[in-house]
């Protein structure tokens, strides 16, 4: 609802997951190497889950501002960067 240009995109959830393994990393022990996270999560609060979607959804409203031209219709950021790179 917030960028209603871009639509469906998929792969969006691939950006967000970054975001939510740092923020829950704030209230569990996830090795950030091997990116594995304790099962102990469960136990978090629902208020900590909401605050953490809350977050992530901030993080990536505010990553799509910056790049929202890559995913709306007829990409003319994409088209953008590429006559750039030419």
């Amino acid at each position: 609802m917030r960028h209603p240009a871009s639509g469906y995109v998929q792969g969006i959830n691939d950006i967000v997951t970054p975001f939510l393994i740092v923020f829950l990393s704030e209230y569990c022990d996830i090795d950030l190497e091997k990116l594995t996270v304790p099962l102990k999560f469960t136990e978090l609060k629902e208020d900590v889950f909401f605050n953490i979607e809350a977050d992530c959804y901030w993080c990536l409203s505010k990553l799509l501002d910056v790049i929202l031209d890559n995913y709306t219709n007829s990409w003319p950021g994409i088209f953008k960067s590429f006559s750039k790179v030419e």
